[in-house]
């Protein structure tokens, strides 16, 4: 079963404790998660290292982790050099 964690909006630095917590008891209690981002209009650098030490922890634990994008946030982390 997999898990899906659905994010919108804005993400900034402002919600970075929050969101770290968010994905990591959605990672912890899935087998295997799905975070969709299709509904943000609005990422910045902070939360993308977030994404991406989330993805790496995945990958230390064996857990698939997947992600699908809104144009906005593929087109930031193209911009910063990210990929998911």
């Amino acid at each position: 079963m997999t898990g899906q964690l659905e994010l919108t909006g804005e993400l900034t630095i402002g919600m970075a404790e929050e969101l770290v917590t968010t994905l990591q008891k959605a990672l912890q209690g899935n087998p295997q998660l799905h975070v969709d981002l299709t509904a943000v209009e609005q990422l910045d650098t902070a939360v993308a290292q977030i994404l991406v030490a989330t993805k790496l922890q995945a990958i230390q634990n064996a857990t698939p982790l997947t992600f699908s994008c809104s144009p906005a946030v593929s087109q930031r982390l193209r911009t910063i050099g990210i990929q998911l």
